[in-house]
């Protein structure tokens, strides 16, 4: 009787099984100073990954500090805080540079308070068109104007 398909394909399956396992005994064995140079490969590699992770996470923070503009950051009183270079009050005429804290307009080009003028939104500008109108004490910035603070460039 002549052997059947299955009779075949068990056969052929039998001599894969024996060609793979005879060929395991084969494979080289990696020496200790194979083993010691993949292993600070590895090592550096790791390095470079986490050194390469935290210049990506440096350069995505100062993208957000700059696309927030010249705005403090929102929980950070601390950048708020110190010598704004450059700025003067637009209400008193402090300056510049501005120290402490610095209230920036954020529907006017060039418009920034001092802390002292703020509160009661003081402007100079203003103030000298009311006065020459008979209404002095008038001259405030818009209430309907929205100001954040600014981030300082020197932090105390």
């Amino acid at each position: 009787m002549a052997p059947g398909p299955d009779e075949d394909r068990r056969r052929e399956l039998k001599a894969k099984v024996a060609q793979k396992a005879s060929g395991s005994h084969n494979t080289k064995r990696e020496t200790k100073a194979q083993a010691k140079a993949r292993a600070e490969k590895e090592a550096q590699d790791r390095a470079a990954k986490n050194a390469k992770a935290q210049a990506d996470a440096r350069a995505a923070q100062a993208k957000a500090a700059a696309a927030a503009g010249p705005w403090a950051l929102e929980g950070e009183e601390a950048q708020e805080l110190g010598i704004h270079l450059g700025i003067s009050c637009d209400g008193c005429g402090q300056g510049p540079p501005l120290i402490g804290r610095a209230m920036k307009c954020r529907d006017c080009r060039d418009f920034d308070l001092c802390d002292d003028c703020f509160p009661l939104r003081l402007d100079a500008a203003r103030e000298k068109i009311a006065a020459a109108a008979g209404m002095p004490g008038k001259g405030r910035h818009p209430a309907a104007h929205h100001f954040g603070a600014r981030r300082a460039a020197s932090v105390m």
